[in-house]
């Protein structure tokens, strides 16, 4: 089985403007999540997925320089633009990451990408009982279960590509895979980079860690307990 990794990455936000760029301890957001992307062992190429807008050139010159390829296509239907990347490199299956998030755990994906090849299903997710906080969500996605049904997608389901699968489960081969001390029960925060307060957060968790330095990947369980800390230092809501 053939599987790839697809980075979803935009430059405009309405709630962080330019945030693919954003630097985060002197390394740009996007460029920590190819980083990490290319440690990723079992899959034919890491590509970063972006929109055809003139907007988006920017996206797609830094992924270039990068050393990663791009795949360009409409802004709105993320999985017409998922479904013709994989038919254009020959993948049955891609990892869906999406560019806002840097701390993203290595090996869950490895995971992943492994039971996926190991038997394929329509989708192997961590969103199941014991879901993951936002930032770790990870889903490895067969090709031919987004083309099947692309026509019955809503616009809904064209821009939050995996949705249609959950929305309908029972139709669907979907394997889940459980992660219960590191769940969003255990971990009430988040390492996605969506808002200022995000970005502030991953600024001092990478100082932390010293991201910009070449050192081990950090497990989840690492990431989120700075970042479980910087809440409380920041009085948000915590156990």
């Amino acid at each position: 089985m053939n599987i790839g990794v697809l980075i979803f990455s935009r430059y405009d936000s309405t709630r962080l403007p330019g945030k693919a760029l954003l630097k985060i301890n002197g390394q740009e957001l996007l460029g920590r999540v190819i980083d990490r992307s290319k440690k990723l062992t079992g899959v034919e190429g890491v590509v970063v997925a972006t929109s055809d807008r003139k907007t988006d050139d920017v996206i797609a010159d830094f992924a270039k320089s990068q050393g990663v390829e791009v795949f360009r296509g409409n802004v709105n239907d993320v999985a017409k633009r998922a479904i013709d990347a994989c038919n254009y490199y020959g993948w049955d299956a891609f990892v869906r990451i999406c560019g806002d998030r840097p701390f993203y755990d290595v090996s869950i994906v490895r995971s992943s990408i492994e039971n996926m090849s190991y038997r394929r299903c329509d989708l192997v997710t961590t969103s199941g009982e014991y879901m993951l906080p936002p930032g770790l969500t990870t889903e490895v996605v067969l090709c031919s279960a987004l083309e099947k049904y692309y026509e019955f997608f809503q616009a809904s389901h064209k821009e939050h590509l995996t949705s249609f699968l959950y929305e309908r489960a029972g139709s669907f081969d979907i394997r889940y895979l459980d992660y219960p001390n590191i769940c969003k029960a255990v971990y009430p925060t988040s390492l996605v980079v969506d808002t200022d307060k995000d970005l502030h957060r991953a600024e001092w968790v990478a100082k932390k860690l010293e991201l910009s330095n070449p050192i081990p990947e950090q497990s989840a369980r690492t990431v989120l307990e700075l970042a479980k800390l910087w809440d409380k230092n920041h009085f948000l809501n915590v156990n």
